[in-house]
């Protein structure tokens, strides 16, 4: 694996791809600082992979669909006191998106002024991804959308998704259908000392 220290603001000109790598590749910032995409691509992809971020903002990234700021394809990605600001796609979680049976875990993982026009405005899980949110913040986050696909203000799971949140707070995001989140009957949902609030 690899350590990425970051000691200033980076402006990313592509998408950053870590795909197979051994060890965990290690993301952190000393001064939180943060990678923008300038809302003009997506930041990451991250497939078959170990990455951790650690005190990163990610921030204005935008991508037609799947992830505004991440894709994670069968991936197993850890986020502490990282924040996802500002991400925007059209289709499929604003701010992250997860597949193939990724795996997301995190403390004080942060979503906030994330959108998207149908599916989860900052989170999108699908086909066994799962997610372990502990401690964490959606504020602000919306699915703009005004057909059937305007699901889930804050997250969308589909296809045998797994969510599993504690003491997370769910502030003030919008859809038309489950503005803090929504789920599919094929998927699983446990919430403890949860916090929804308009």
């Amino acid at each position: 694996g690899y350590t990425v220290v970051l000691d200033k603001d980076i402006d990313v000109t592509s998408t950053i791809t870590i795909s197979g790598v051994h060890g965990t590749t290690v993301i952190e910032s000393r001064n939180n600082s943060a990678i923008d995409g300038s809302f003009s691509r997506r930041l990451f992809y991250i497939h078959e992979a170990d990455v951790t971020f650690s005190g990163v903002t990610l921030r204005s990234a935008s991508v037609h669909s799947y992830g505004g700021c991440m894709y994670v394809d069968g991936a197993n990605v850890t986020f502490r006191s990282t924040t996802f600001s500002s991400c925007y796609t059209n289709y499929y979680g604003g701010a992250l998106f997860a597949t193939s049976g990724a795996r997301i875990r995190s403390v004080g993982l942060t979503f906030r002024s994330c959108s998207v026009l149908n599916y989860g405005g900052a989170l999108h899980l699908k086909s066994s991804a799962q997610a372990d949110l502990e401690s964490s913040l959606f504020e602000d986050c919306s699915n703009t959308g005004e057909s059937g696909g305007s699901r889930g203000g804050a997250a969308y799971l589909e296809d045998d998704a797994v969510l599993t949140a504690t003491t997370t707070i769910f502030r003030s995001n919008s859809a038309r259908y489950g503005g803090g989140l929504y789920a599919t009957s094929a998927s699983t949902v446990s919430l403890v000392g949860c916090t929804f609030m308009s």
